[in-house]
This record gives structure tokens, sequence and C-alpha cells, in this order.
């Protein structure tokens, strides 16, 4: 999702919680791990894959859920900007119609272009009409634009991650109702568990894209666990931190002041401290908040051969972290996220998906459109690179007693 920031260190992962009214604050974990509460259908094996777009292709491509619902993030629509029309008529402006002041300017910028705006011209064609005194064609007259229907949309400035091209607006409607769907089908218990793969935009904010999100489904699913469930747990193990989270002192604002839980982590952490830390962290979480339902962000940029070259994990150890929350036994959202090596990405959501099932998946990569993609061993498993820890134990320890004493004030 969002760039990595500069700085030593490389993520981390927050909980936070929902209660009433209390704001929701969101995590992440992968440059940075970190796990938060209350912001942020195929039946097999008793879970309810009720994304309704979470196809996870060869080659990584990932598909948006169906549906559509009120974003949480503003998604720039293309079809509903219009310009001004310059006429019926499609002849083009004479070249002698120009533009210029016909007053000395004034010194002051401002004025100057008032000045400029307020008064206009017209030159005589270079002709042999104009030269041998002939008459000036007459002034056309103004061309009045067809009004607007509706309110025009509110939209904020395009960014760098977040163009408005073509198609934007409908996928991003997509991914967002895919997760109201999936969250629908917990309220109405159909189903445990829900999936959408496709999801995971933790970074849009209420009127503002950012960091490749164009609106934030997390939010939008956790709204809707609200209406039957008091207290939603929301756990990002993303890549990178939610916005306005990051380091182990920042436990949220206001009446949601400490329900929050941020952990930052060191580049290069491997399956099992990760684990150990996230075992540790949720079972504390856990006691202190008592939540109803859990949503869980899995962005696949901790694994190692991502292109944000930090963590060091395969995904053997993000299913361990889903394992011991599936083993609370509550109705569970799982979405998307980050996650820059297509084919990576494919092998983790894939293997996680059997996790969740309860199955072994046979380690063969079957032979598909994009099986080139997964050259050039072919097979479902990722190993570890040789790149260095550098989460010191002392540290850790740190980081629990902080998180430990914050979550005594969470009633």
């Amino acid at each position: 999702m969002r760039r990595p920031e500069q700085g030593p260190a490389a993520g981390a992962w927050g909980a936070g919680g929902a209660r009433g009214a209390f704001p929701a604050r969101g995590g992440s974990c992968s440059a940075s791990a970190r796990l938060s509460a209350g912001q942020h259908g195929a039946r097999a094996g008793g879970s309810l894959l009720a994304a309704a777009a979470h196809e996870v292709r060869a080659g990584g491509r990932r598909a948006g859920g169906v549906g559509s619902g009120p974003g949480g993030g503003l998604a720039a629509d293309p079809a509903r900007l219009s310009l001004p029309s310059l006429g019926s008529s499609s002849r083009a402006p004479p070249a002698w119609r120009r533009w210029r002041p016909s007053t000395p300017t004034p010194t002051c910028s401002t004025c100057s272009r008032s000045a400029r705006r307020a008064t206009r011209t017209t030159r005589t064609p270079r002709s042999s009409a104009s030269v041998s005194g002939g008459r000036r064609p007459p002034p056309l007259p103004p061309r009045a634009s067809p009004p607007l229907t509706g309110p025009p949309p509110r939209l904020s400035p395009p960014g760098y991650d977040c163009p408005a091209g073509k198609g934007v607006f409908e996928y991003a409607a997509a991914v967002g109702g895919g997760t109201l769907t999936a969250a629908r089908c917990l309220v109405e218990q159909k189903g445990r568990v829900a999936i959408n793969w496709a999801g995971g935009w933790h970074h849009a904010k209420k009127d503002e894209a950012s960091g490749f999100c164009y609106l934030n489904d997390a939010v939008l699913g956790i709204l809707q666990l609200r209406r039957r469930f008091d207290r939603v747990l929301y756990v990002d193990l993303d890549l990178h931190h939610g916005d306005g989270t990051g380091d182990v002192t920042e436990v949220g604002l206001g009446k949601g002041r400490y329900y929050s839980v941020n952990v930052p982590l060191q580049d290069g952490i491997k399956n099992e401290t990760y684990y150990q830390l996230c075992e540790a962290v949720l079972k504390d979480v856990y006691a202190a908040f008592r939540p109803g339902a859990v949503v869980l962000q899995l962005g696949a940029d901790t694994i190692a051969g991502d292109p944000m070259c930090a963590f060091n994990l395969t995904p053997e150890g993000i299913g361990k972290c889903l394992n011991y929350v599936l083993q609370w036994q509550l109705p569970t959202l799982i979405l998307g996220g980050g996650g820059y090596h297509l084919a990576n990405t494919a092998r983790c959501w894939t293997y996680l998906t059997g996790v969740i099932l309860g199955k072994t998946l046979p380690s063969e990569i079957p032979d598909h459109e994009f099986f080139t993609e997964y050259g050039p061993d072919y097979v479902l498993e990722i190993t570890p690179s040789c790149r260095p820890d550098r989460n010191e134990p002392q540290r850790i320890q740190e980081i629990l007693g902080c998180v430990k004493g914050h979550l005594k004030h969470v009633t």
C-alpha cells in the first residue's frame, strides 16, 4: 500500500479496539507489524468465502468483489466529470479573435489578471480585405455552457499513487462491495469466516484516496459488523503502518485512547520471532478487549522476496498467526492488502485459504495460463532469504512491556 517510510524502523503491527463511539485506529505489520481494533460465497469446510470477488489468479492478479456500497474513502468517478461544452458549432474560433488588455495593466499581479479578464478587444485579421480597408467581421456571440446536472463530485487532488484512470471507480466499488458483502454474511450468521482477498485498503481516508487505496474497505467492513457486534478487533499484519500510527507510544486519542496497540519492528524478522511476538500481544489484547468479532488484514508484502525488501517471512509464518486468531472461534473477516511480488502474493493467499479451510494443499503449482510466473521452482512454498534479523531480543521485550502497560487502561 503506502511506500515504506525512510527511517530506522522497517515496520510494525498494531491493535486497537472499537467499542460504542470509540474511534478506530488502524495498524499494520510488515516493514511494520501491527494489530489494531475498531477501525479498520462459497461454502467449504465450514468457512464462508463471501467476498464476491476474491479470485486469486496466477501471476498475482487481484479481482474485486461484486457489489457496491458507500465508500469510506472517495473514489473518483471519471464518468461523472464533465467539462463545459464549446457550443453546438463545431467551427473553431477565428484566428483574429484575441484577448488583450485595452488599458495599461496595473503593477499588481492580481489586479493585472482581473484587468485582462474584464477587457476584451478584437484584432483585424491580416488579410487583403483588412489592408484595403474592408469591414471587420462582427464579434461572435458568447457560447453558453450547458447546465451541470447535480452537484459536482467532491474530489481530492490526484496523487502519484492513486491515479483516477478509466474503470477505477467500478473497481473500487467492487472491492468495497465485496468487503461489505462478506461482513453482512457474518452479521447474518451465514458463516464464521468470510474472505475478500481483494480488500484490505487501509490507507484511504474519509474523503481522500491514499497509498494505492481508493476507499477504506476495512472501515466499511467494521462499520457493518458493528450493527451486530459491540466490539470489533482489527488486526493488521500488513508490512506498512496504518495512517496515523507507527510508534509504540501512539495509543489513540480522546475516548479512543489506549484502544490502539502498535508494535514497530526492524528489517529481517523471521517466522519464529514474528509468531512469538504476535501470540504474546494478541493474547493480552484479547483478554483486555474481549472482542465479539475480528477483522484480519493479511497483506503479503511481509513475505521474503517482496520488492519492499523488509521482512523475511513465509506463508507458513503468517498462517500460524492466522490460526491463532481462528482458535478464538469468533466471526472473522479476512482481507488482503499489500503484496508486490505477484506470484508470491498468490502463493501466500492460496496457502492461507487452505489454512482457513483446514486443507493441506499440494506443493506443485497446477498448469494454467500464468504457470511460467512461478518459476524457477514452480512450487507453493517460498524460501526465506539470508538477510539478517535486526530485531534485538531486548528491544522486543521493551515493546511488550510497554504494550502490557497500555492495555491496563482498556476496560
